[in-house]
């Protein structure tokens, strides 16, 4: 299963070194979201990271940086969606959200390389954003289309198993790593998770 994580969605102290140690670790990708940062911003602290991992990050705003950076590649959401032509073409990492099944069928012969599902689980970061999909739905809509699809939305160590069990070809990570780094400001610990989140996915593969 592909393990991909996303940047918290503000500046908080650390985060550089956070997302270097998970990258260091073997985590697949990470995904760069600060929705209210300018393009000089974002430049400042993809530096911040060693440039051995930039292959792995990928930019959910400021496409532009693609010229800059060896980057993995660019992440589709609502708000960038009109662009989509525009590099779908081009051999970068490319990946979008959807929000229901059938928004995962609409996009499904575009190529895009896997697509983030939210939420299937109860959000952890999100008061009230709550699950919108039953048990067994994405299994069902997998079995009859062949859609990469990524499980994001309360994501922790307790979904791997119904995760894999659905056909998700893999998770990502958010509220359970910011969440857990934010009550202790550990580096230490939060890899020390990670490596039970990357045992669990291994296993999964033997249920």
């Amino acid at each position: 299963m592909i393990i991909a994580f996303i940047s918290h969605d503000k500046w908080i102290q650390d985060e550089q070194n956070v997302i270097t140690a998970l990258l260091e670790d073997g985590l697949d990708y990470c995904h760069i979201r600060k929705p209210e940062a300018g393009v000089q911003q974002i430049k400042n602290f993809i530096n911040t990271i060693p440039h051995k991992y930039h292959n792995k990050l990928i930019v959910h705003y400021h496409f532009e940086l693609l010229k800059t950076f060896d980057l993995r590649g660019i992440h589709f959401s609502n708000n960038n969606k009109h662009m989509i032509d525009d590099f779908l073409k081009t051999d970068y990492h490319k990946s979008i959200s959807v929000h229901s099944l059938k928004e995962a069928e609409e996009y499904k012969d575009k190529g895009f390389d896997y697509m983030f599902l939210s939420p299937v689980f109860d959000s952890i970061s999100k008061s009230g954003y709550d699950s919108g999909f039953k048990p067994g739905e994405v299994k069902a809509f997998l079995s009859k289309n062949n859609v990469p699809l990524v499980a994001l939305g309360g994501v922790d160590e307790t979904r791997i198993k119904t995760a894999y069990n659905e056909g998700f070809s893999g998770i990502a990570l958010y509220g359970a790593l910011w969440k857990r780094f934010e009550k202790n400001s550990s580096v230490h610990d939060l890899i020390h998770y990670v490596d039970k989140i990357k045992d669990l996915c291994s296993i999964a593969h033997t249920y």
